[in-house]
């Protein structure tokens, strides 16, 4: 166990380091000097409001990599961690919600699988550390670096952006017959798409959906 946590230790020195090179309290988060420091970084950088769950920024290697035209994001743009993540490392995301939903303390240290600008996936290793205002977390930075045993390789898993939208309407109650309606395509292919998701998130019932899903709607 210690021999597989010491991958993350040059990574956990490199974050604190940059946010003790920050120094700034929550109202200075986003500002422009804040933005430049997160853009000369050689790694791959995301900062999280965790009060909305959402990203906020993510720094020019981040953008580059995920070929996005801004660094960034508007309170509609839900679906960044679901267009980014592999699917089979969705349960990553739950780890996160359980994790600052706890107090954000420590280092959240995860193994992600990203998809790239060319559509290919790639494995990162990541390191993740709250930024706290009167003892509560309120912003948190993702430091992340391509692992070393990385495989290149698209997936039959993916979740087309079709899958995602019919994922936030369950969610959200509409029925297969409702979701046709405002798709303008049969019932029958609304079931074809859901028992895909299934499938490719490895749950069998849209309660398991909900929990899944539900902290990022």
């Amino acid at each position: 166990m210690i021999k597989n946590q010491s991958k993350y230790h040059p990574l956990i020195e490199d974050i604190d380091q940059l946010c003790c090179d920050l120094e700034v309290e929550d109202a200075h988060m986003l500002s422009e000097s804040v933005k430049e420091q997160l853009n000369e970084h050689d790694s791959y950088l995301t900062l999280h409001d965790l009060e909305k769950l959402k990203p906020v920024f993510i720094n020019d290697n981040m953008k580059q990599y995920y070929g996005f035209e801004d660094n960034t994001f508007r309170e509609i743009d839900y679906f960044y961690y679901f267009l980014t993540f592999h699917p089979s490392t969705y349960y990553q995301l739950i780890d996160s919600v359980v994790h600052f939903k706890k107090g954000g303390h420590d280092y959240l240290k995860l193994e992600y699988k990203l998809k790239n600008a060319r559509g290919r996936y790639e494995k990162f290793l990541g390191v993740t550390k709250s930024f706290f205002v009167e003892g509560k977390a309120t912003y948190a930075l993702s430091l992340l670096r391509k692992s070393t045993d990385d495989r290149h390789g698209t997936d039959e898993k993916e979740l087309s952006k079709r899958e995602l939208e019919i994922i936030m309407k369950l969610c959200k109650g509409a029925t297969a017959t409702a979701i046709s309606e405002q798709l303008h395509i049969s019932p029958g292919t609304v079931r074809v798409h859901v028992k895909n998701i299934y499938r490719k998130l490895g749950i069998n019932n849209s309660k398991a959906l909900l929990v899944m899903f539900k902290e990022f709607l």
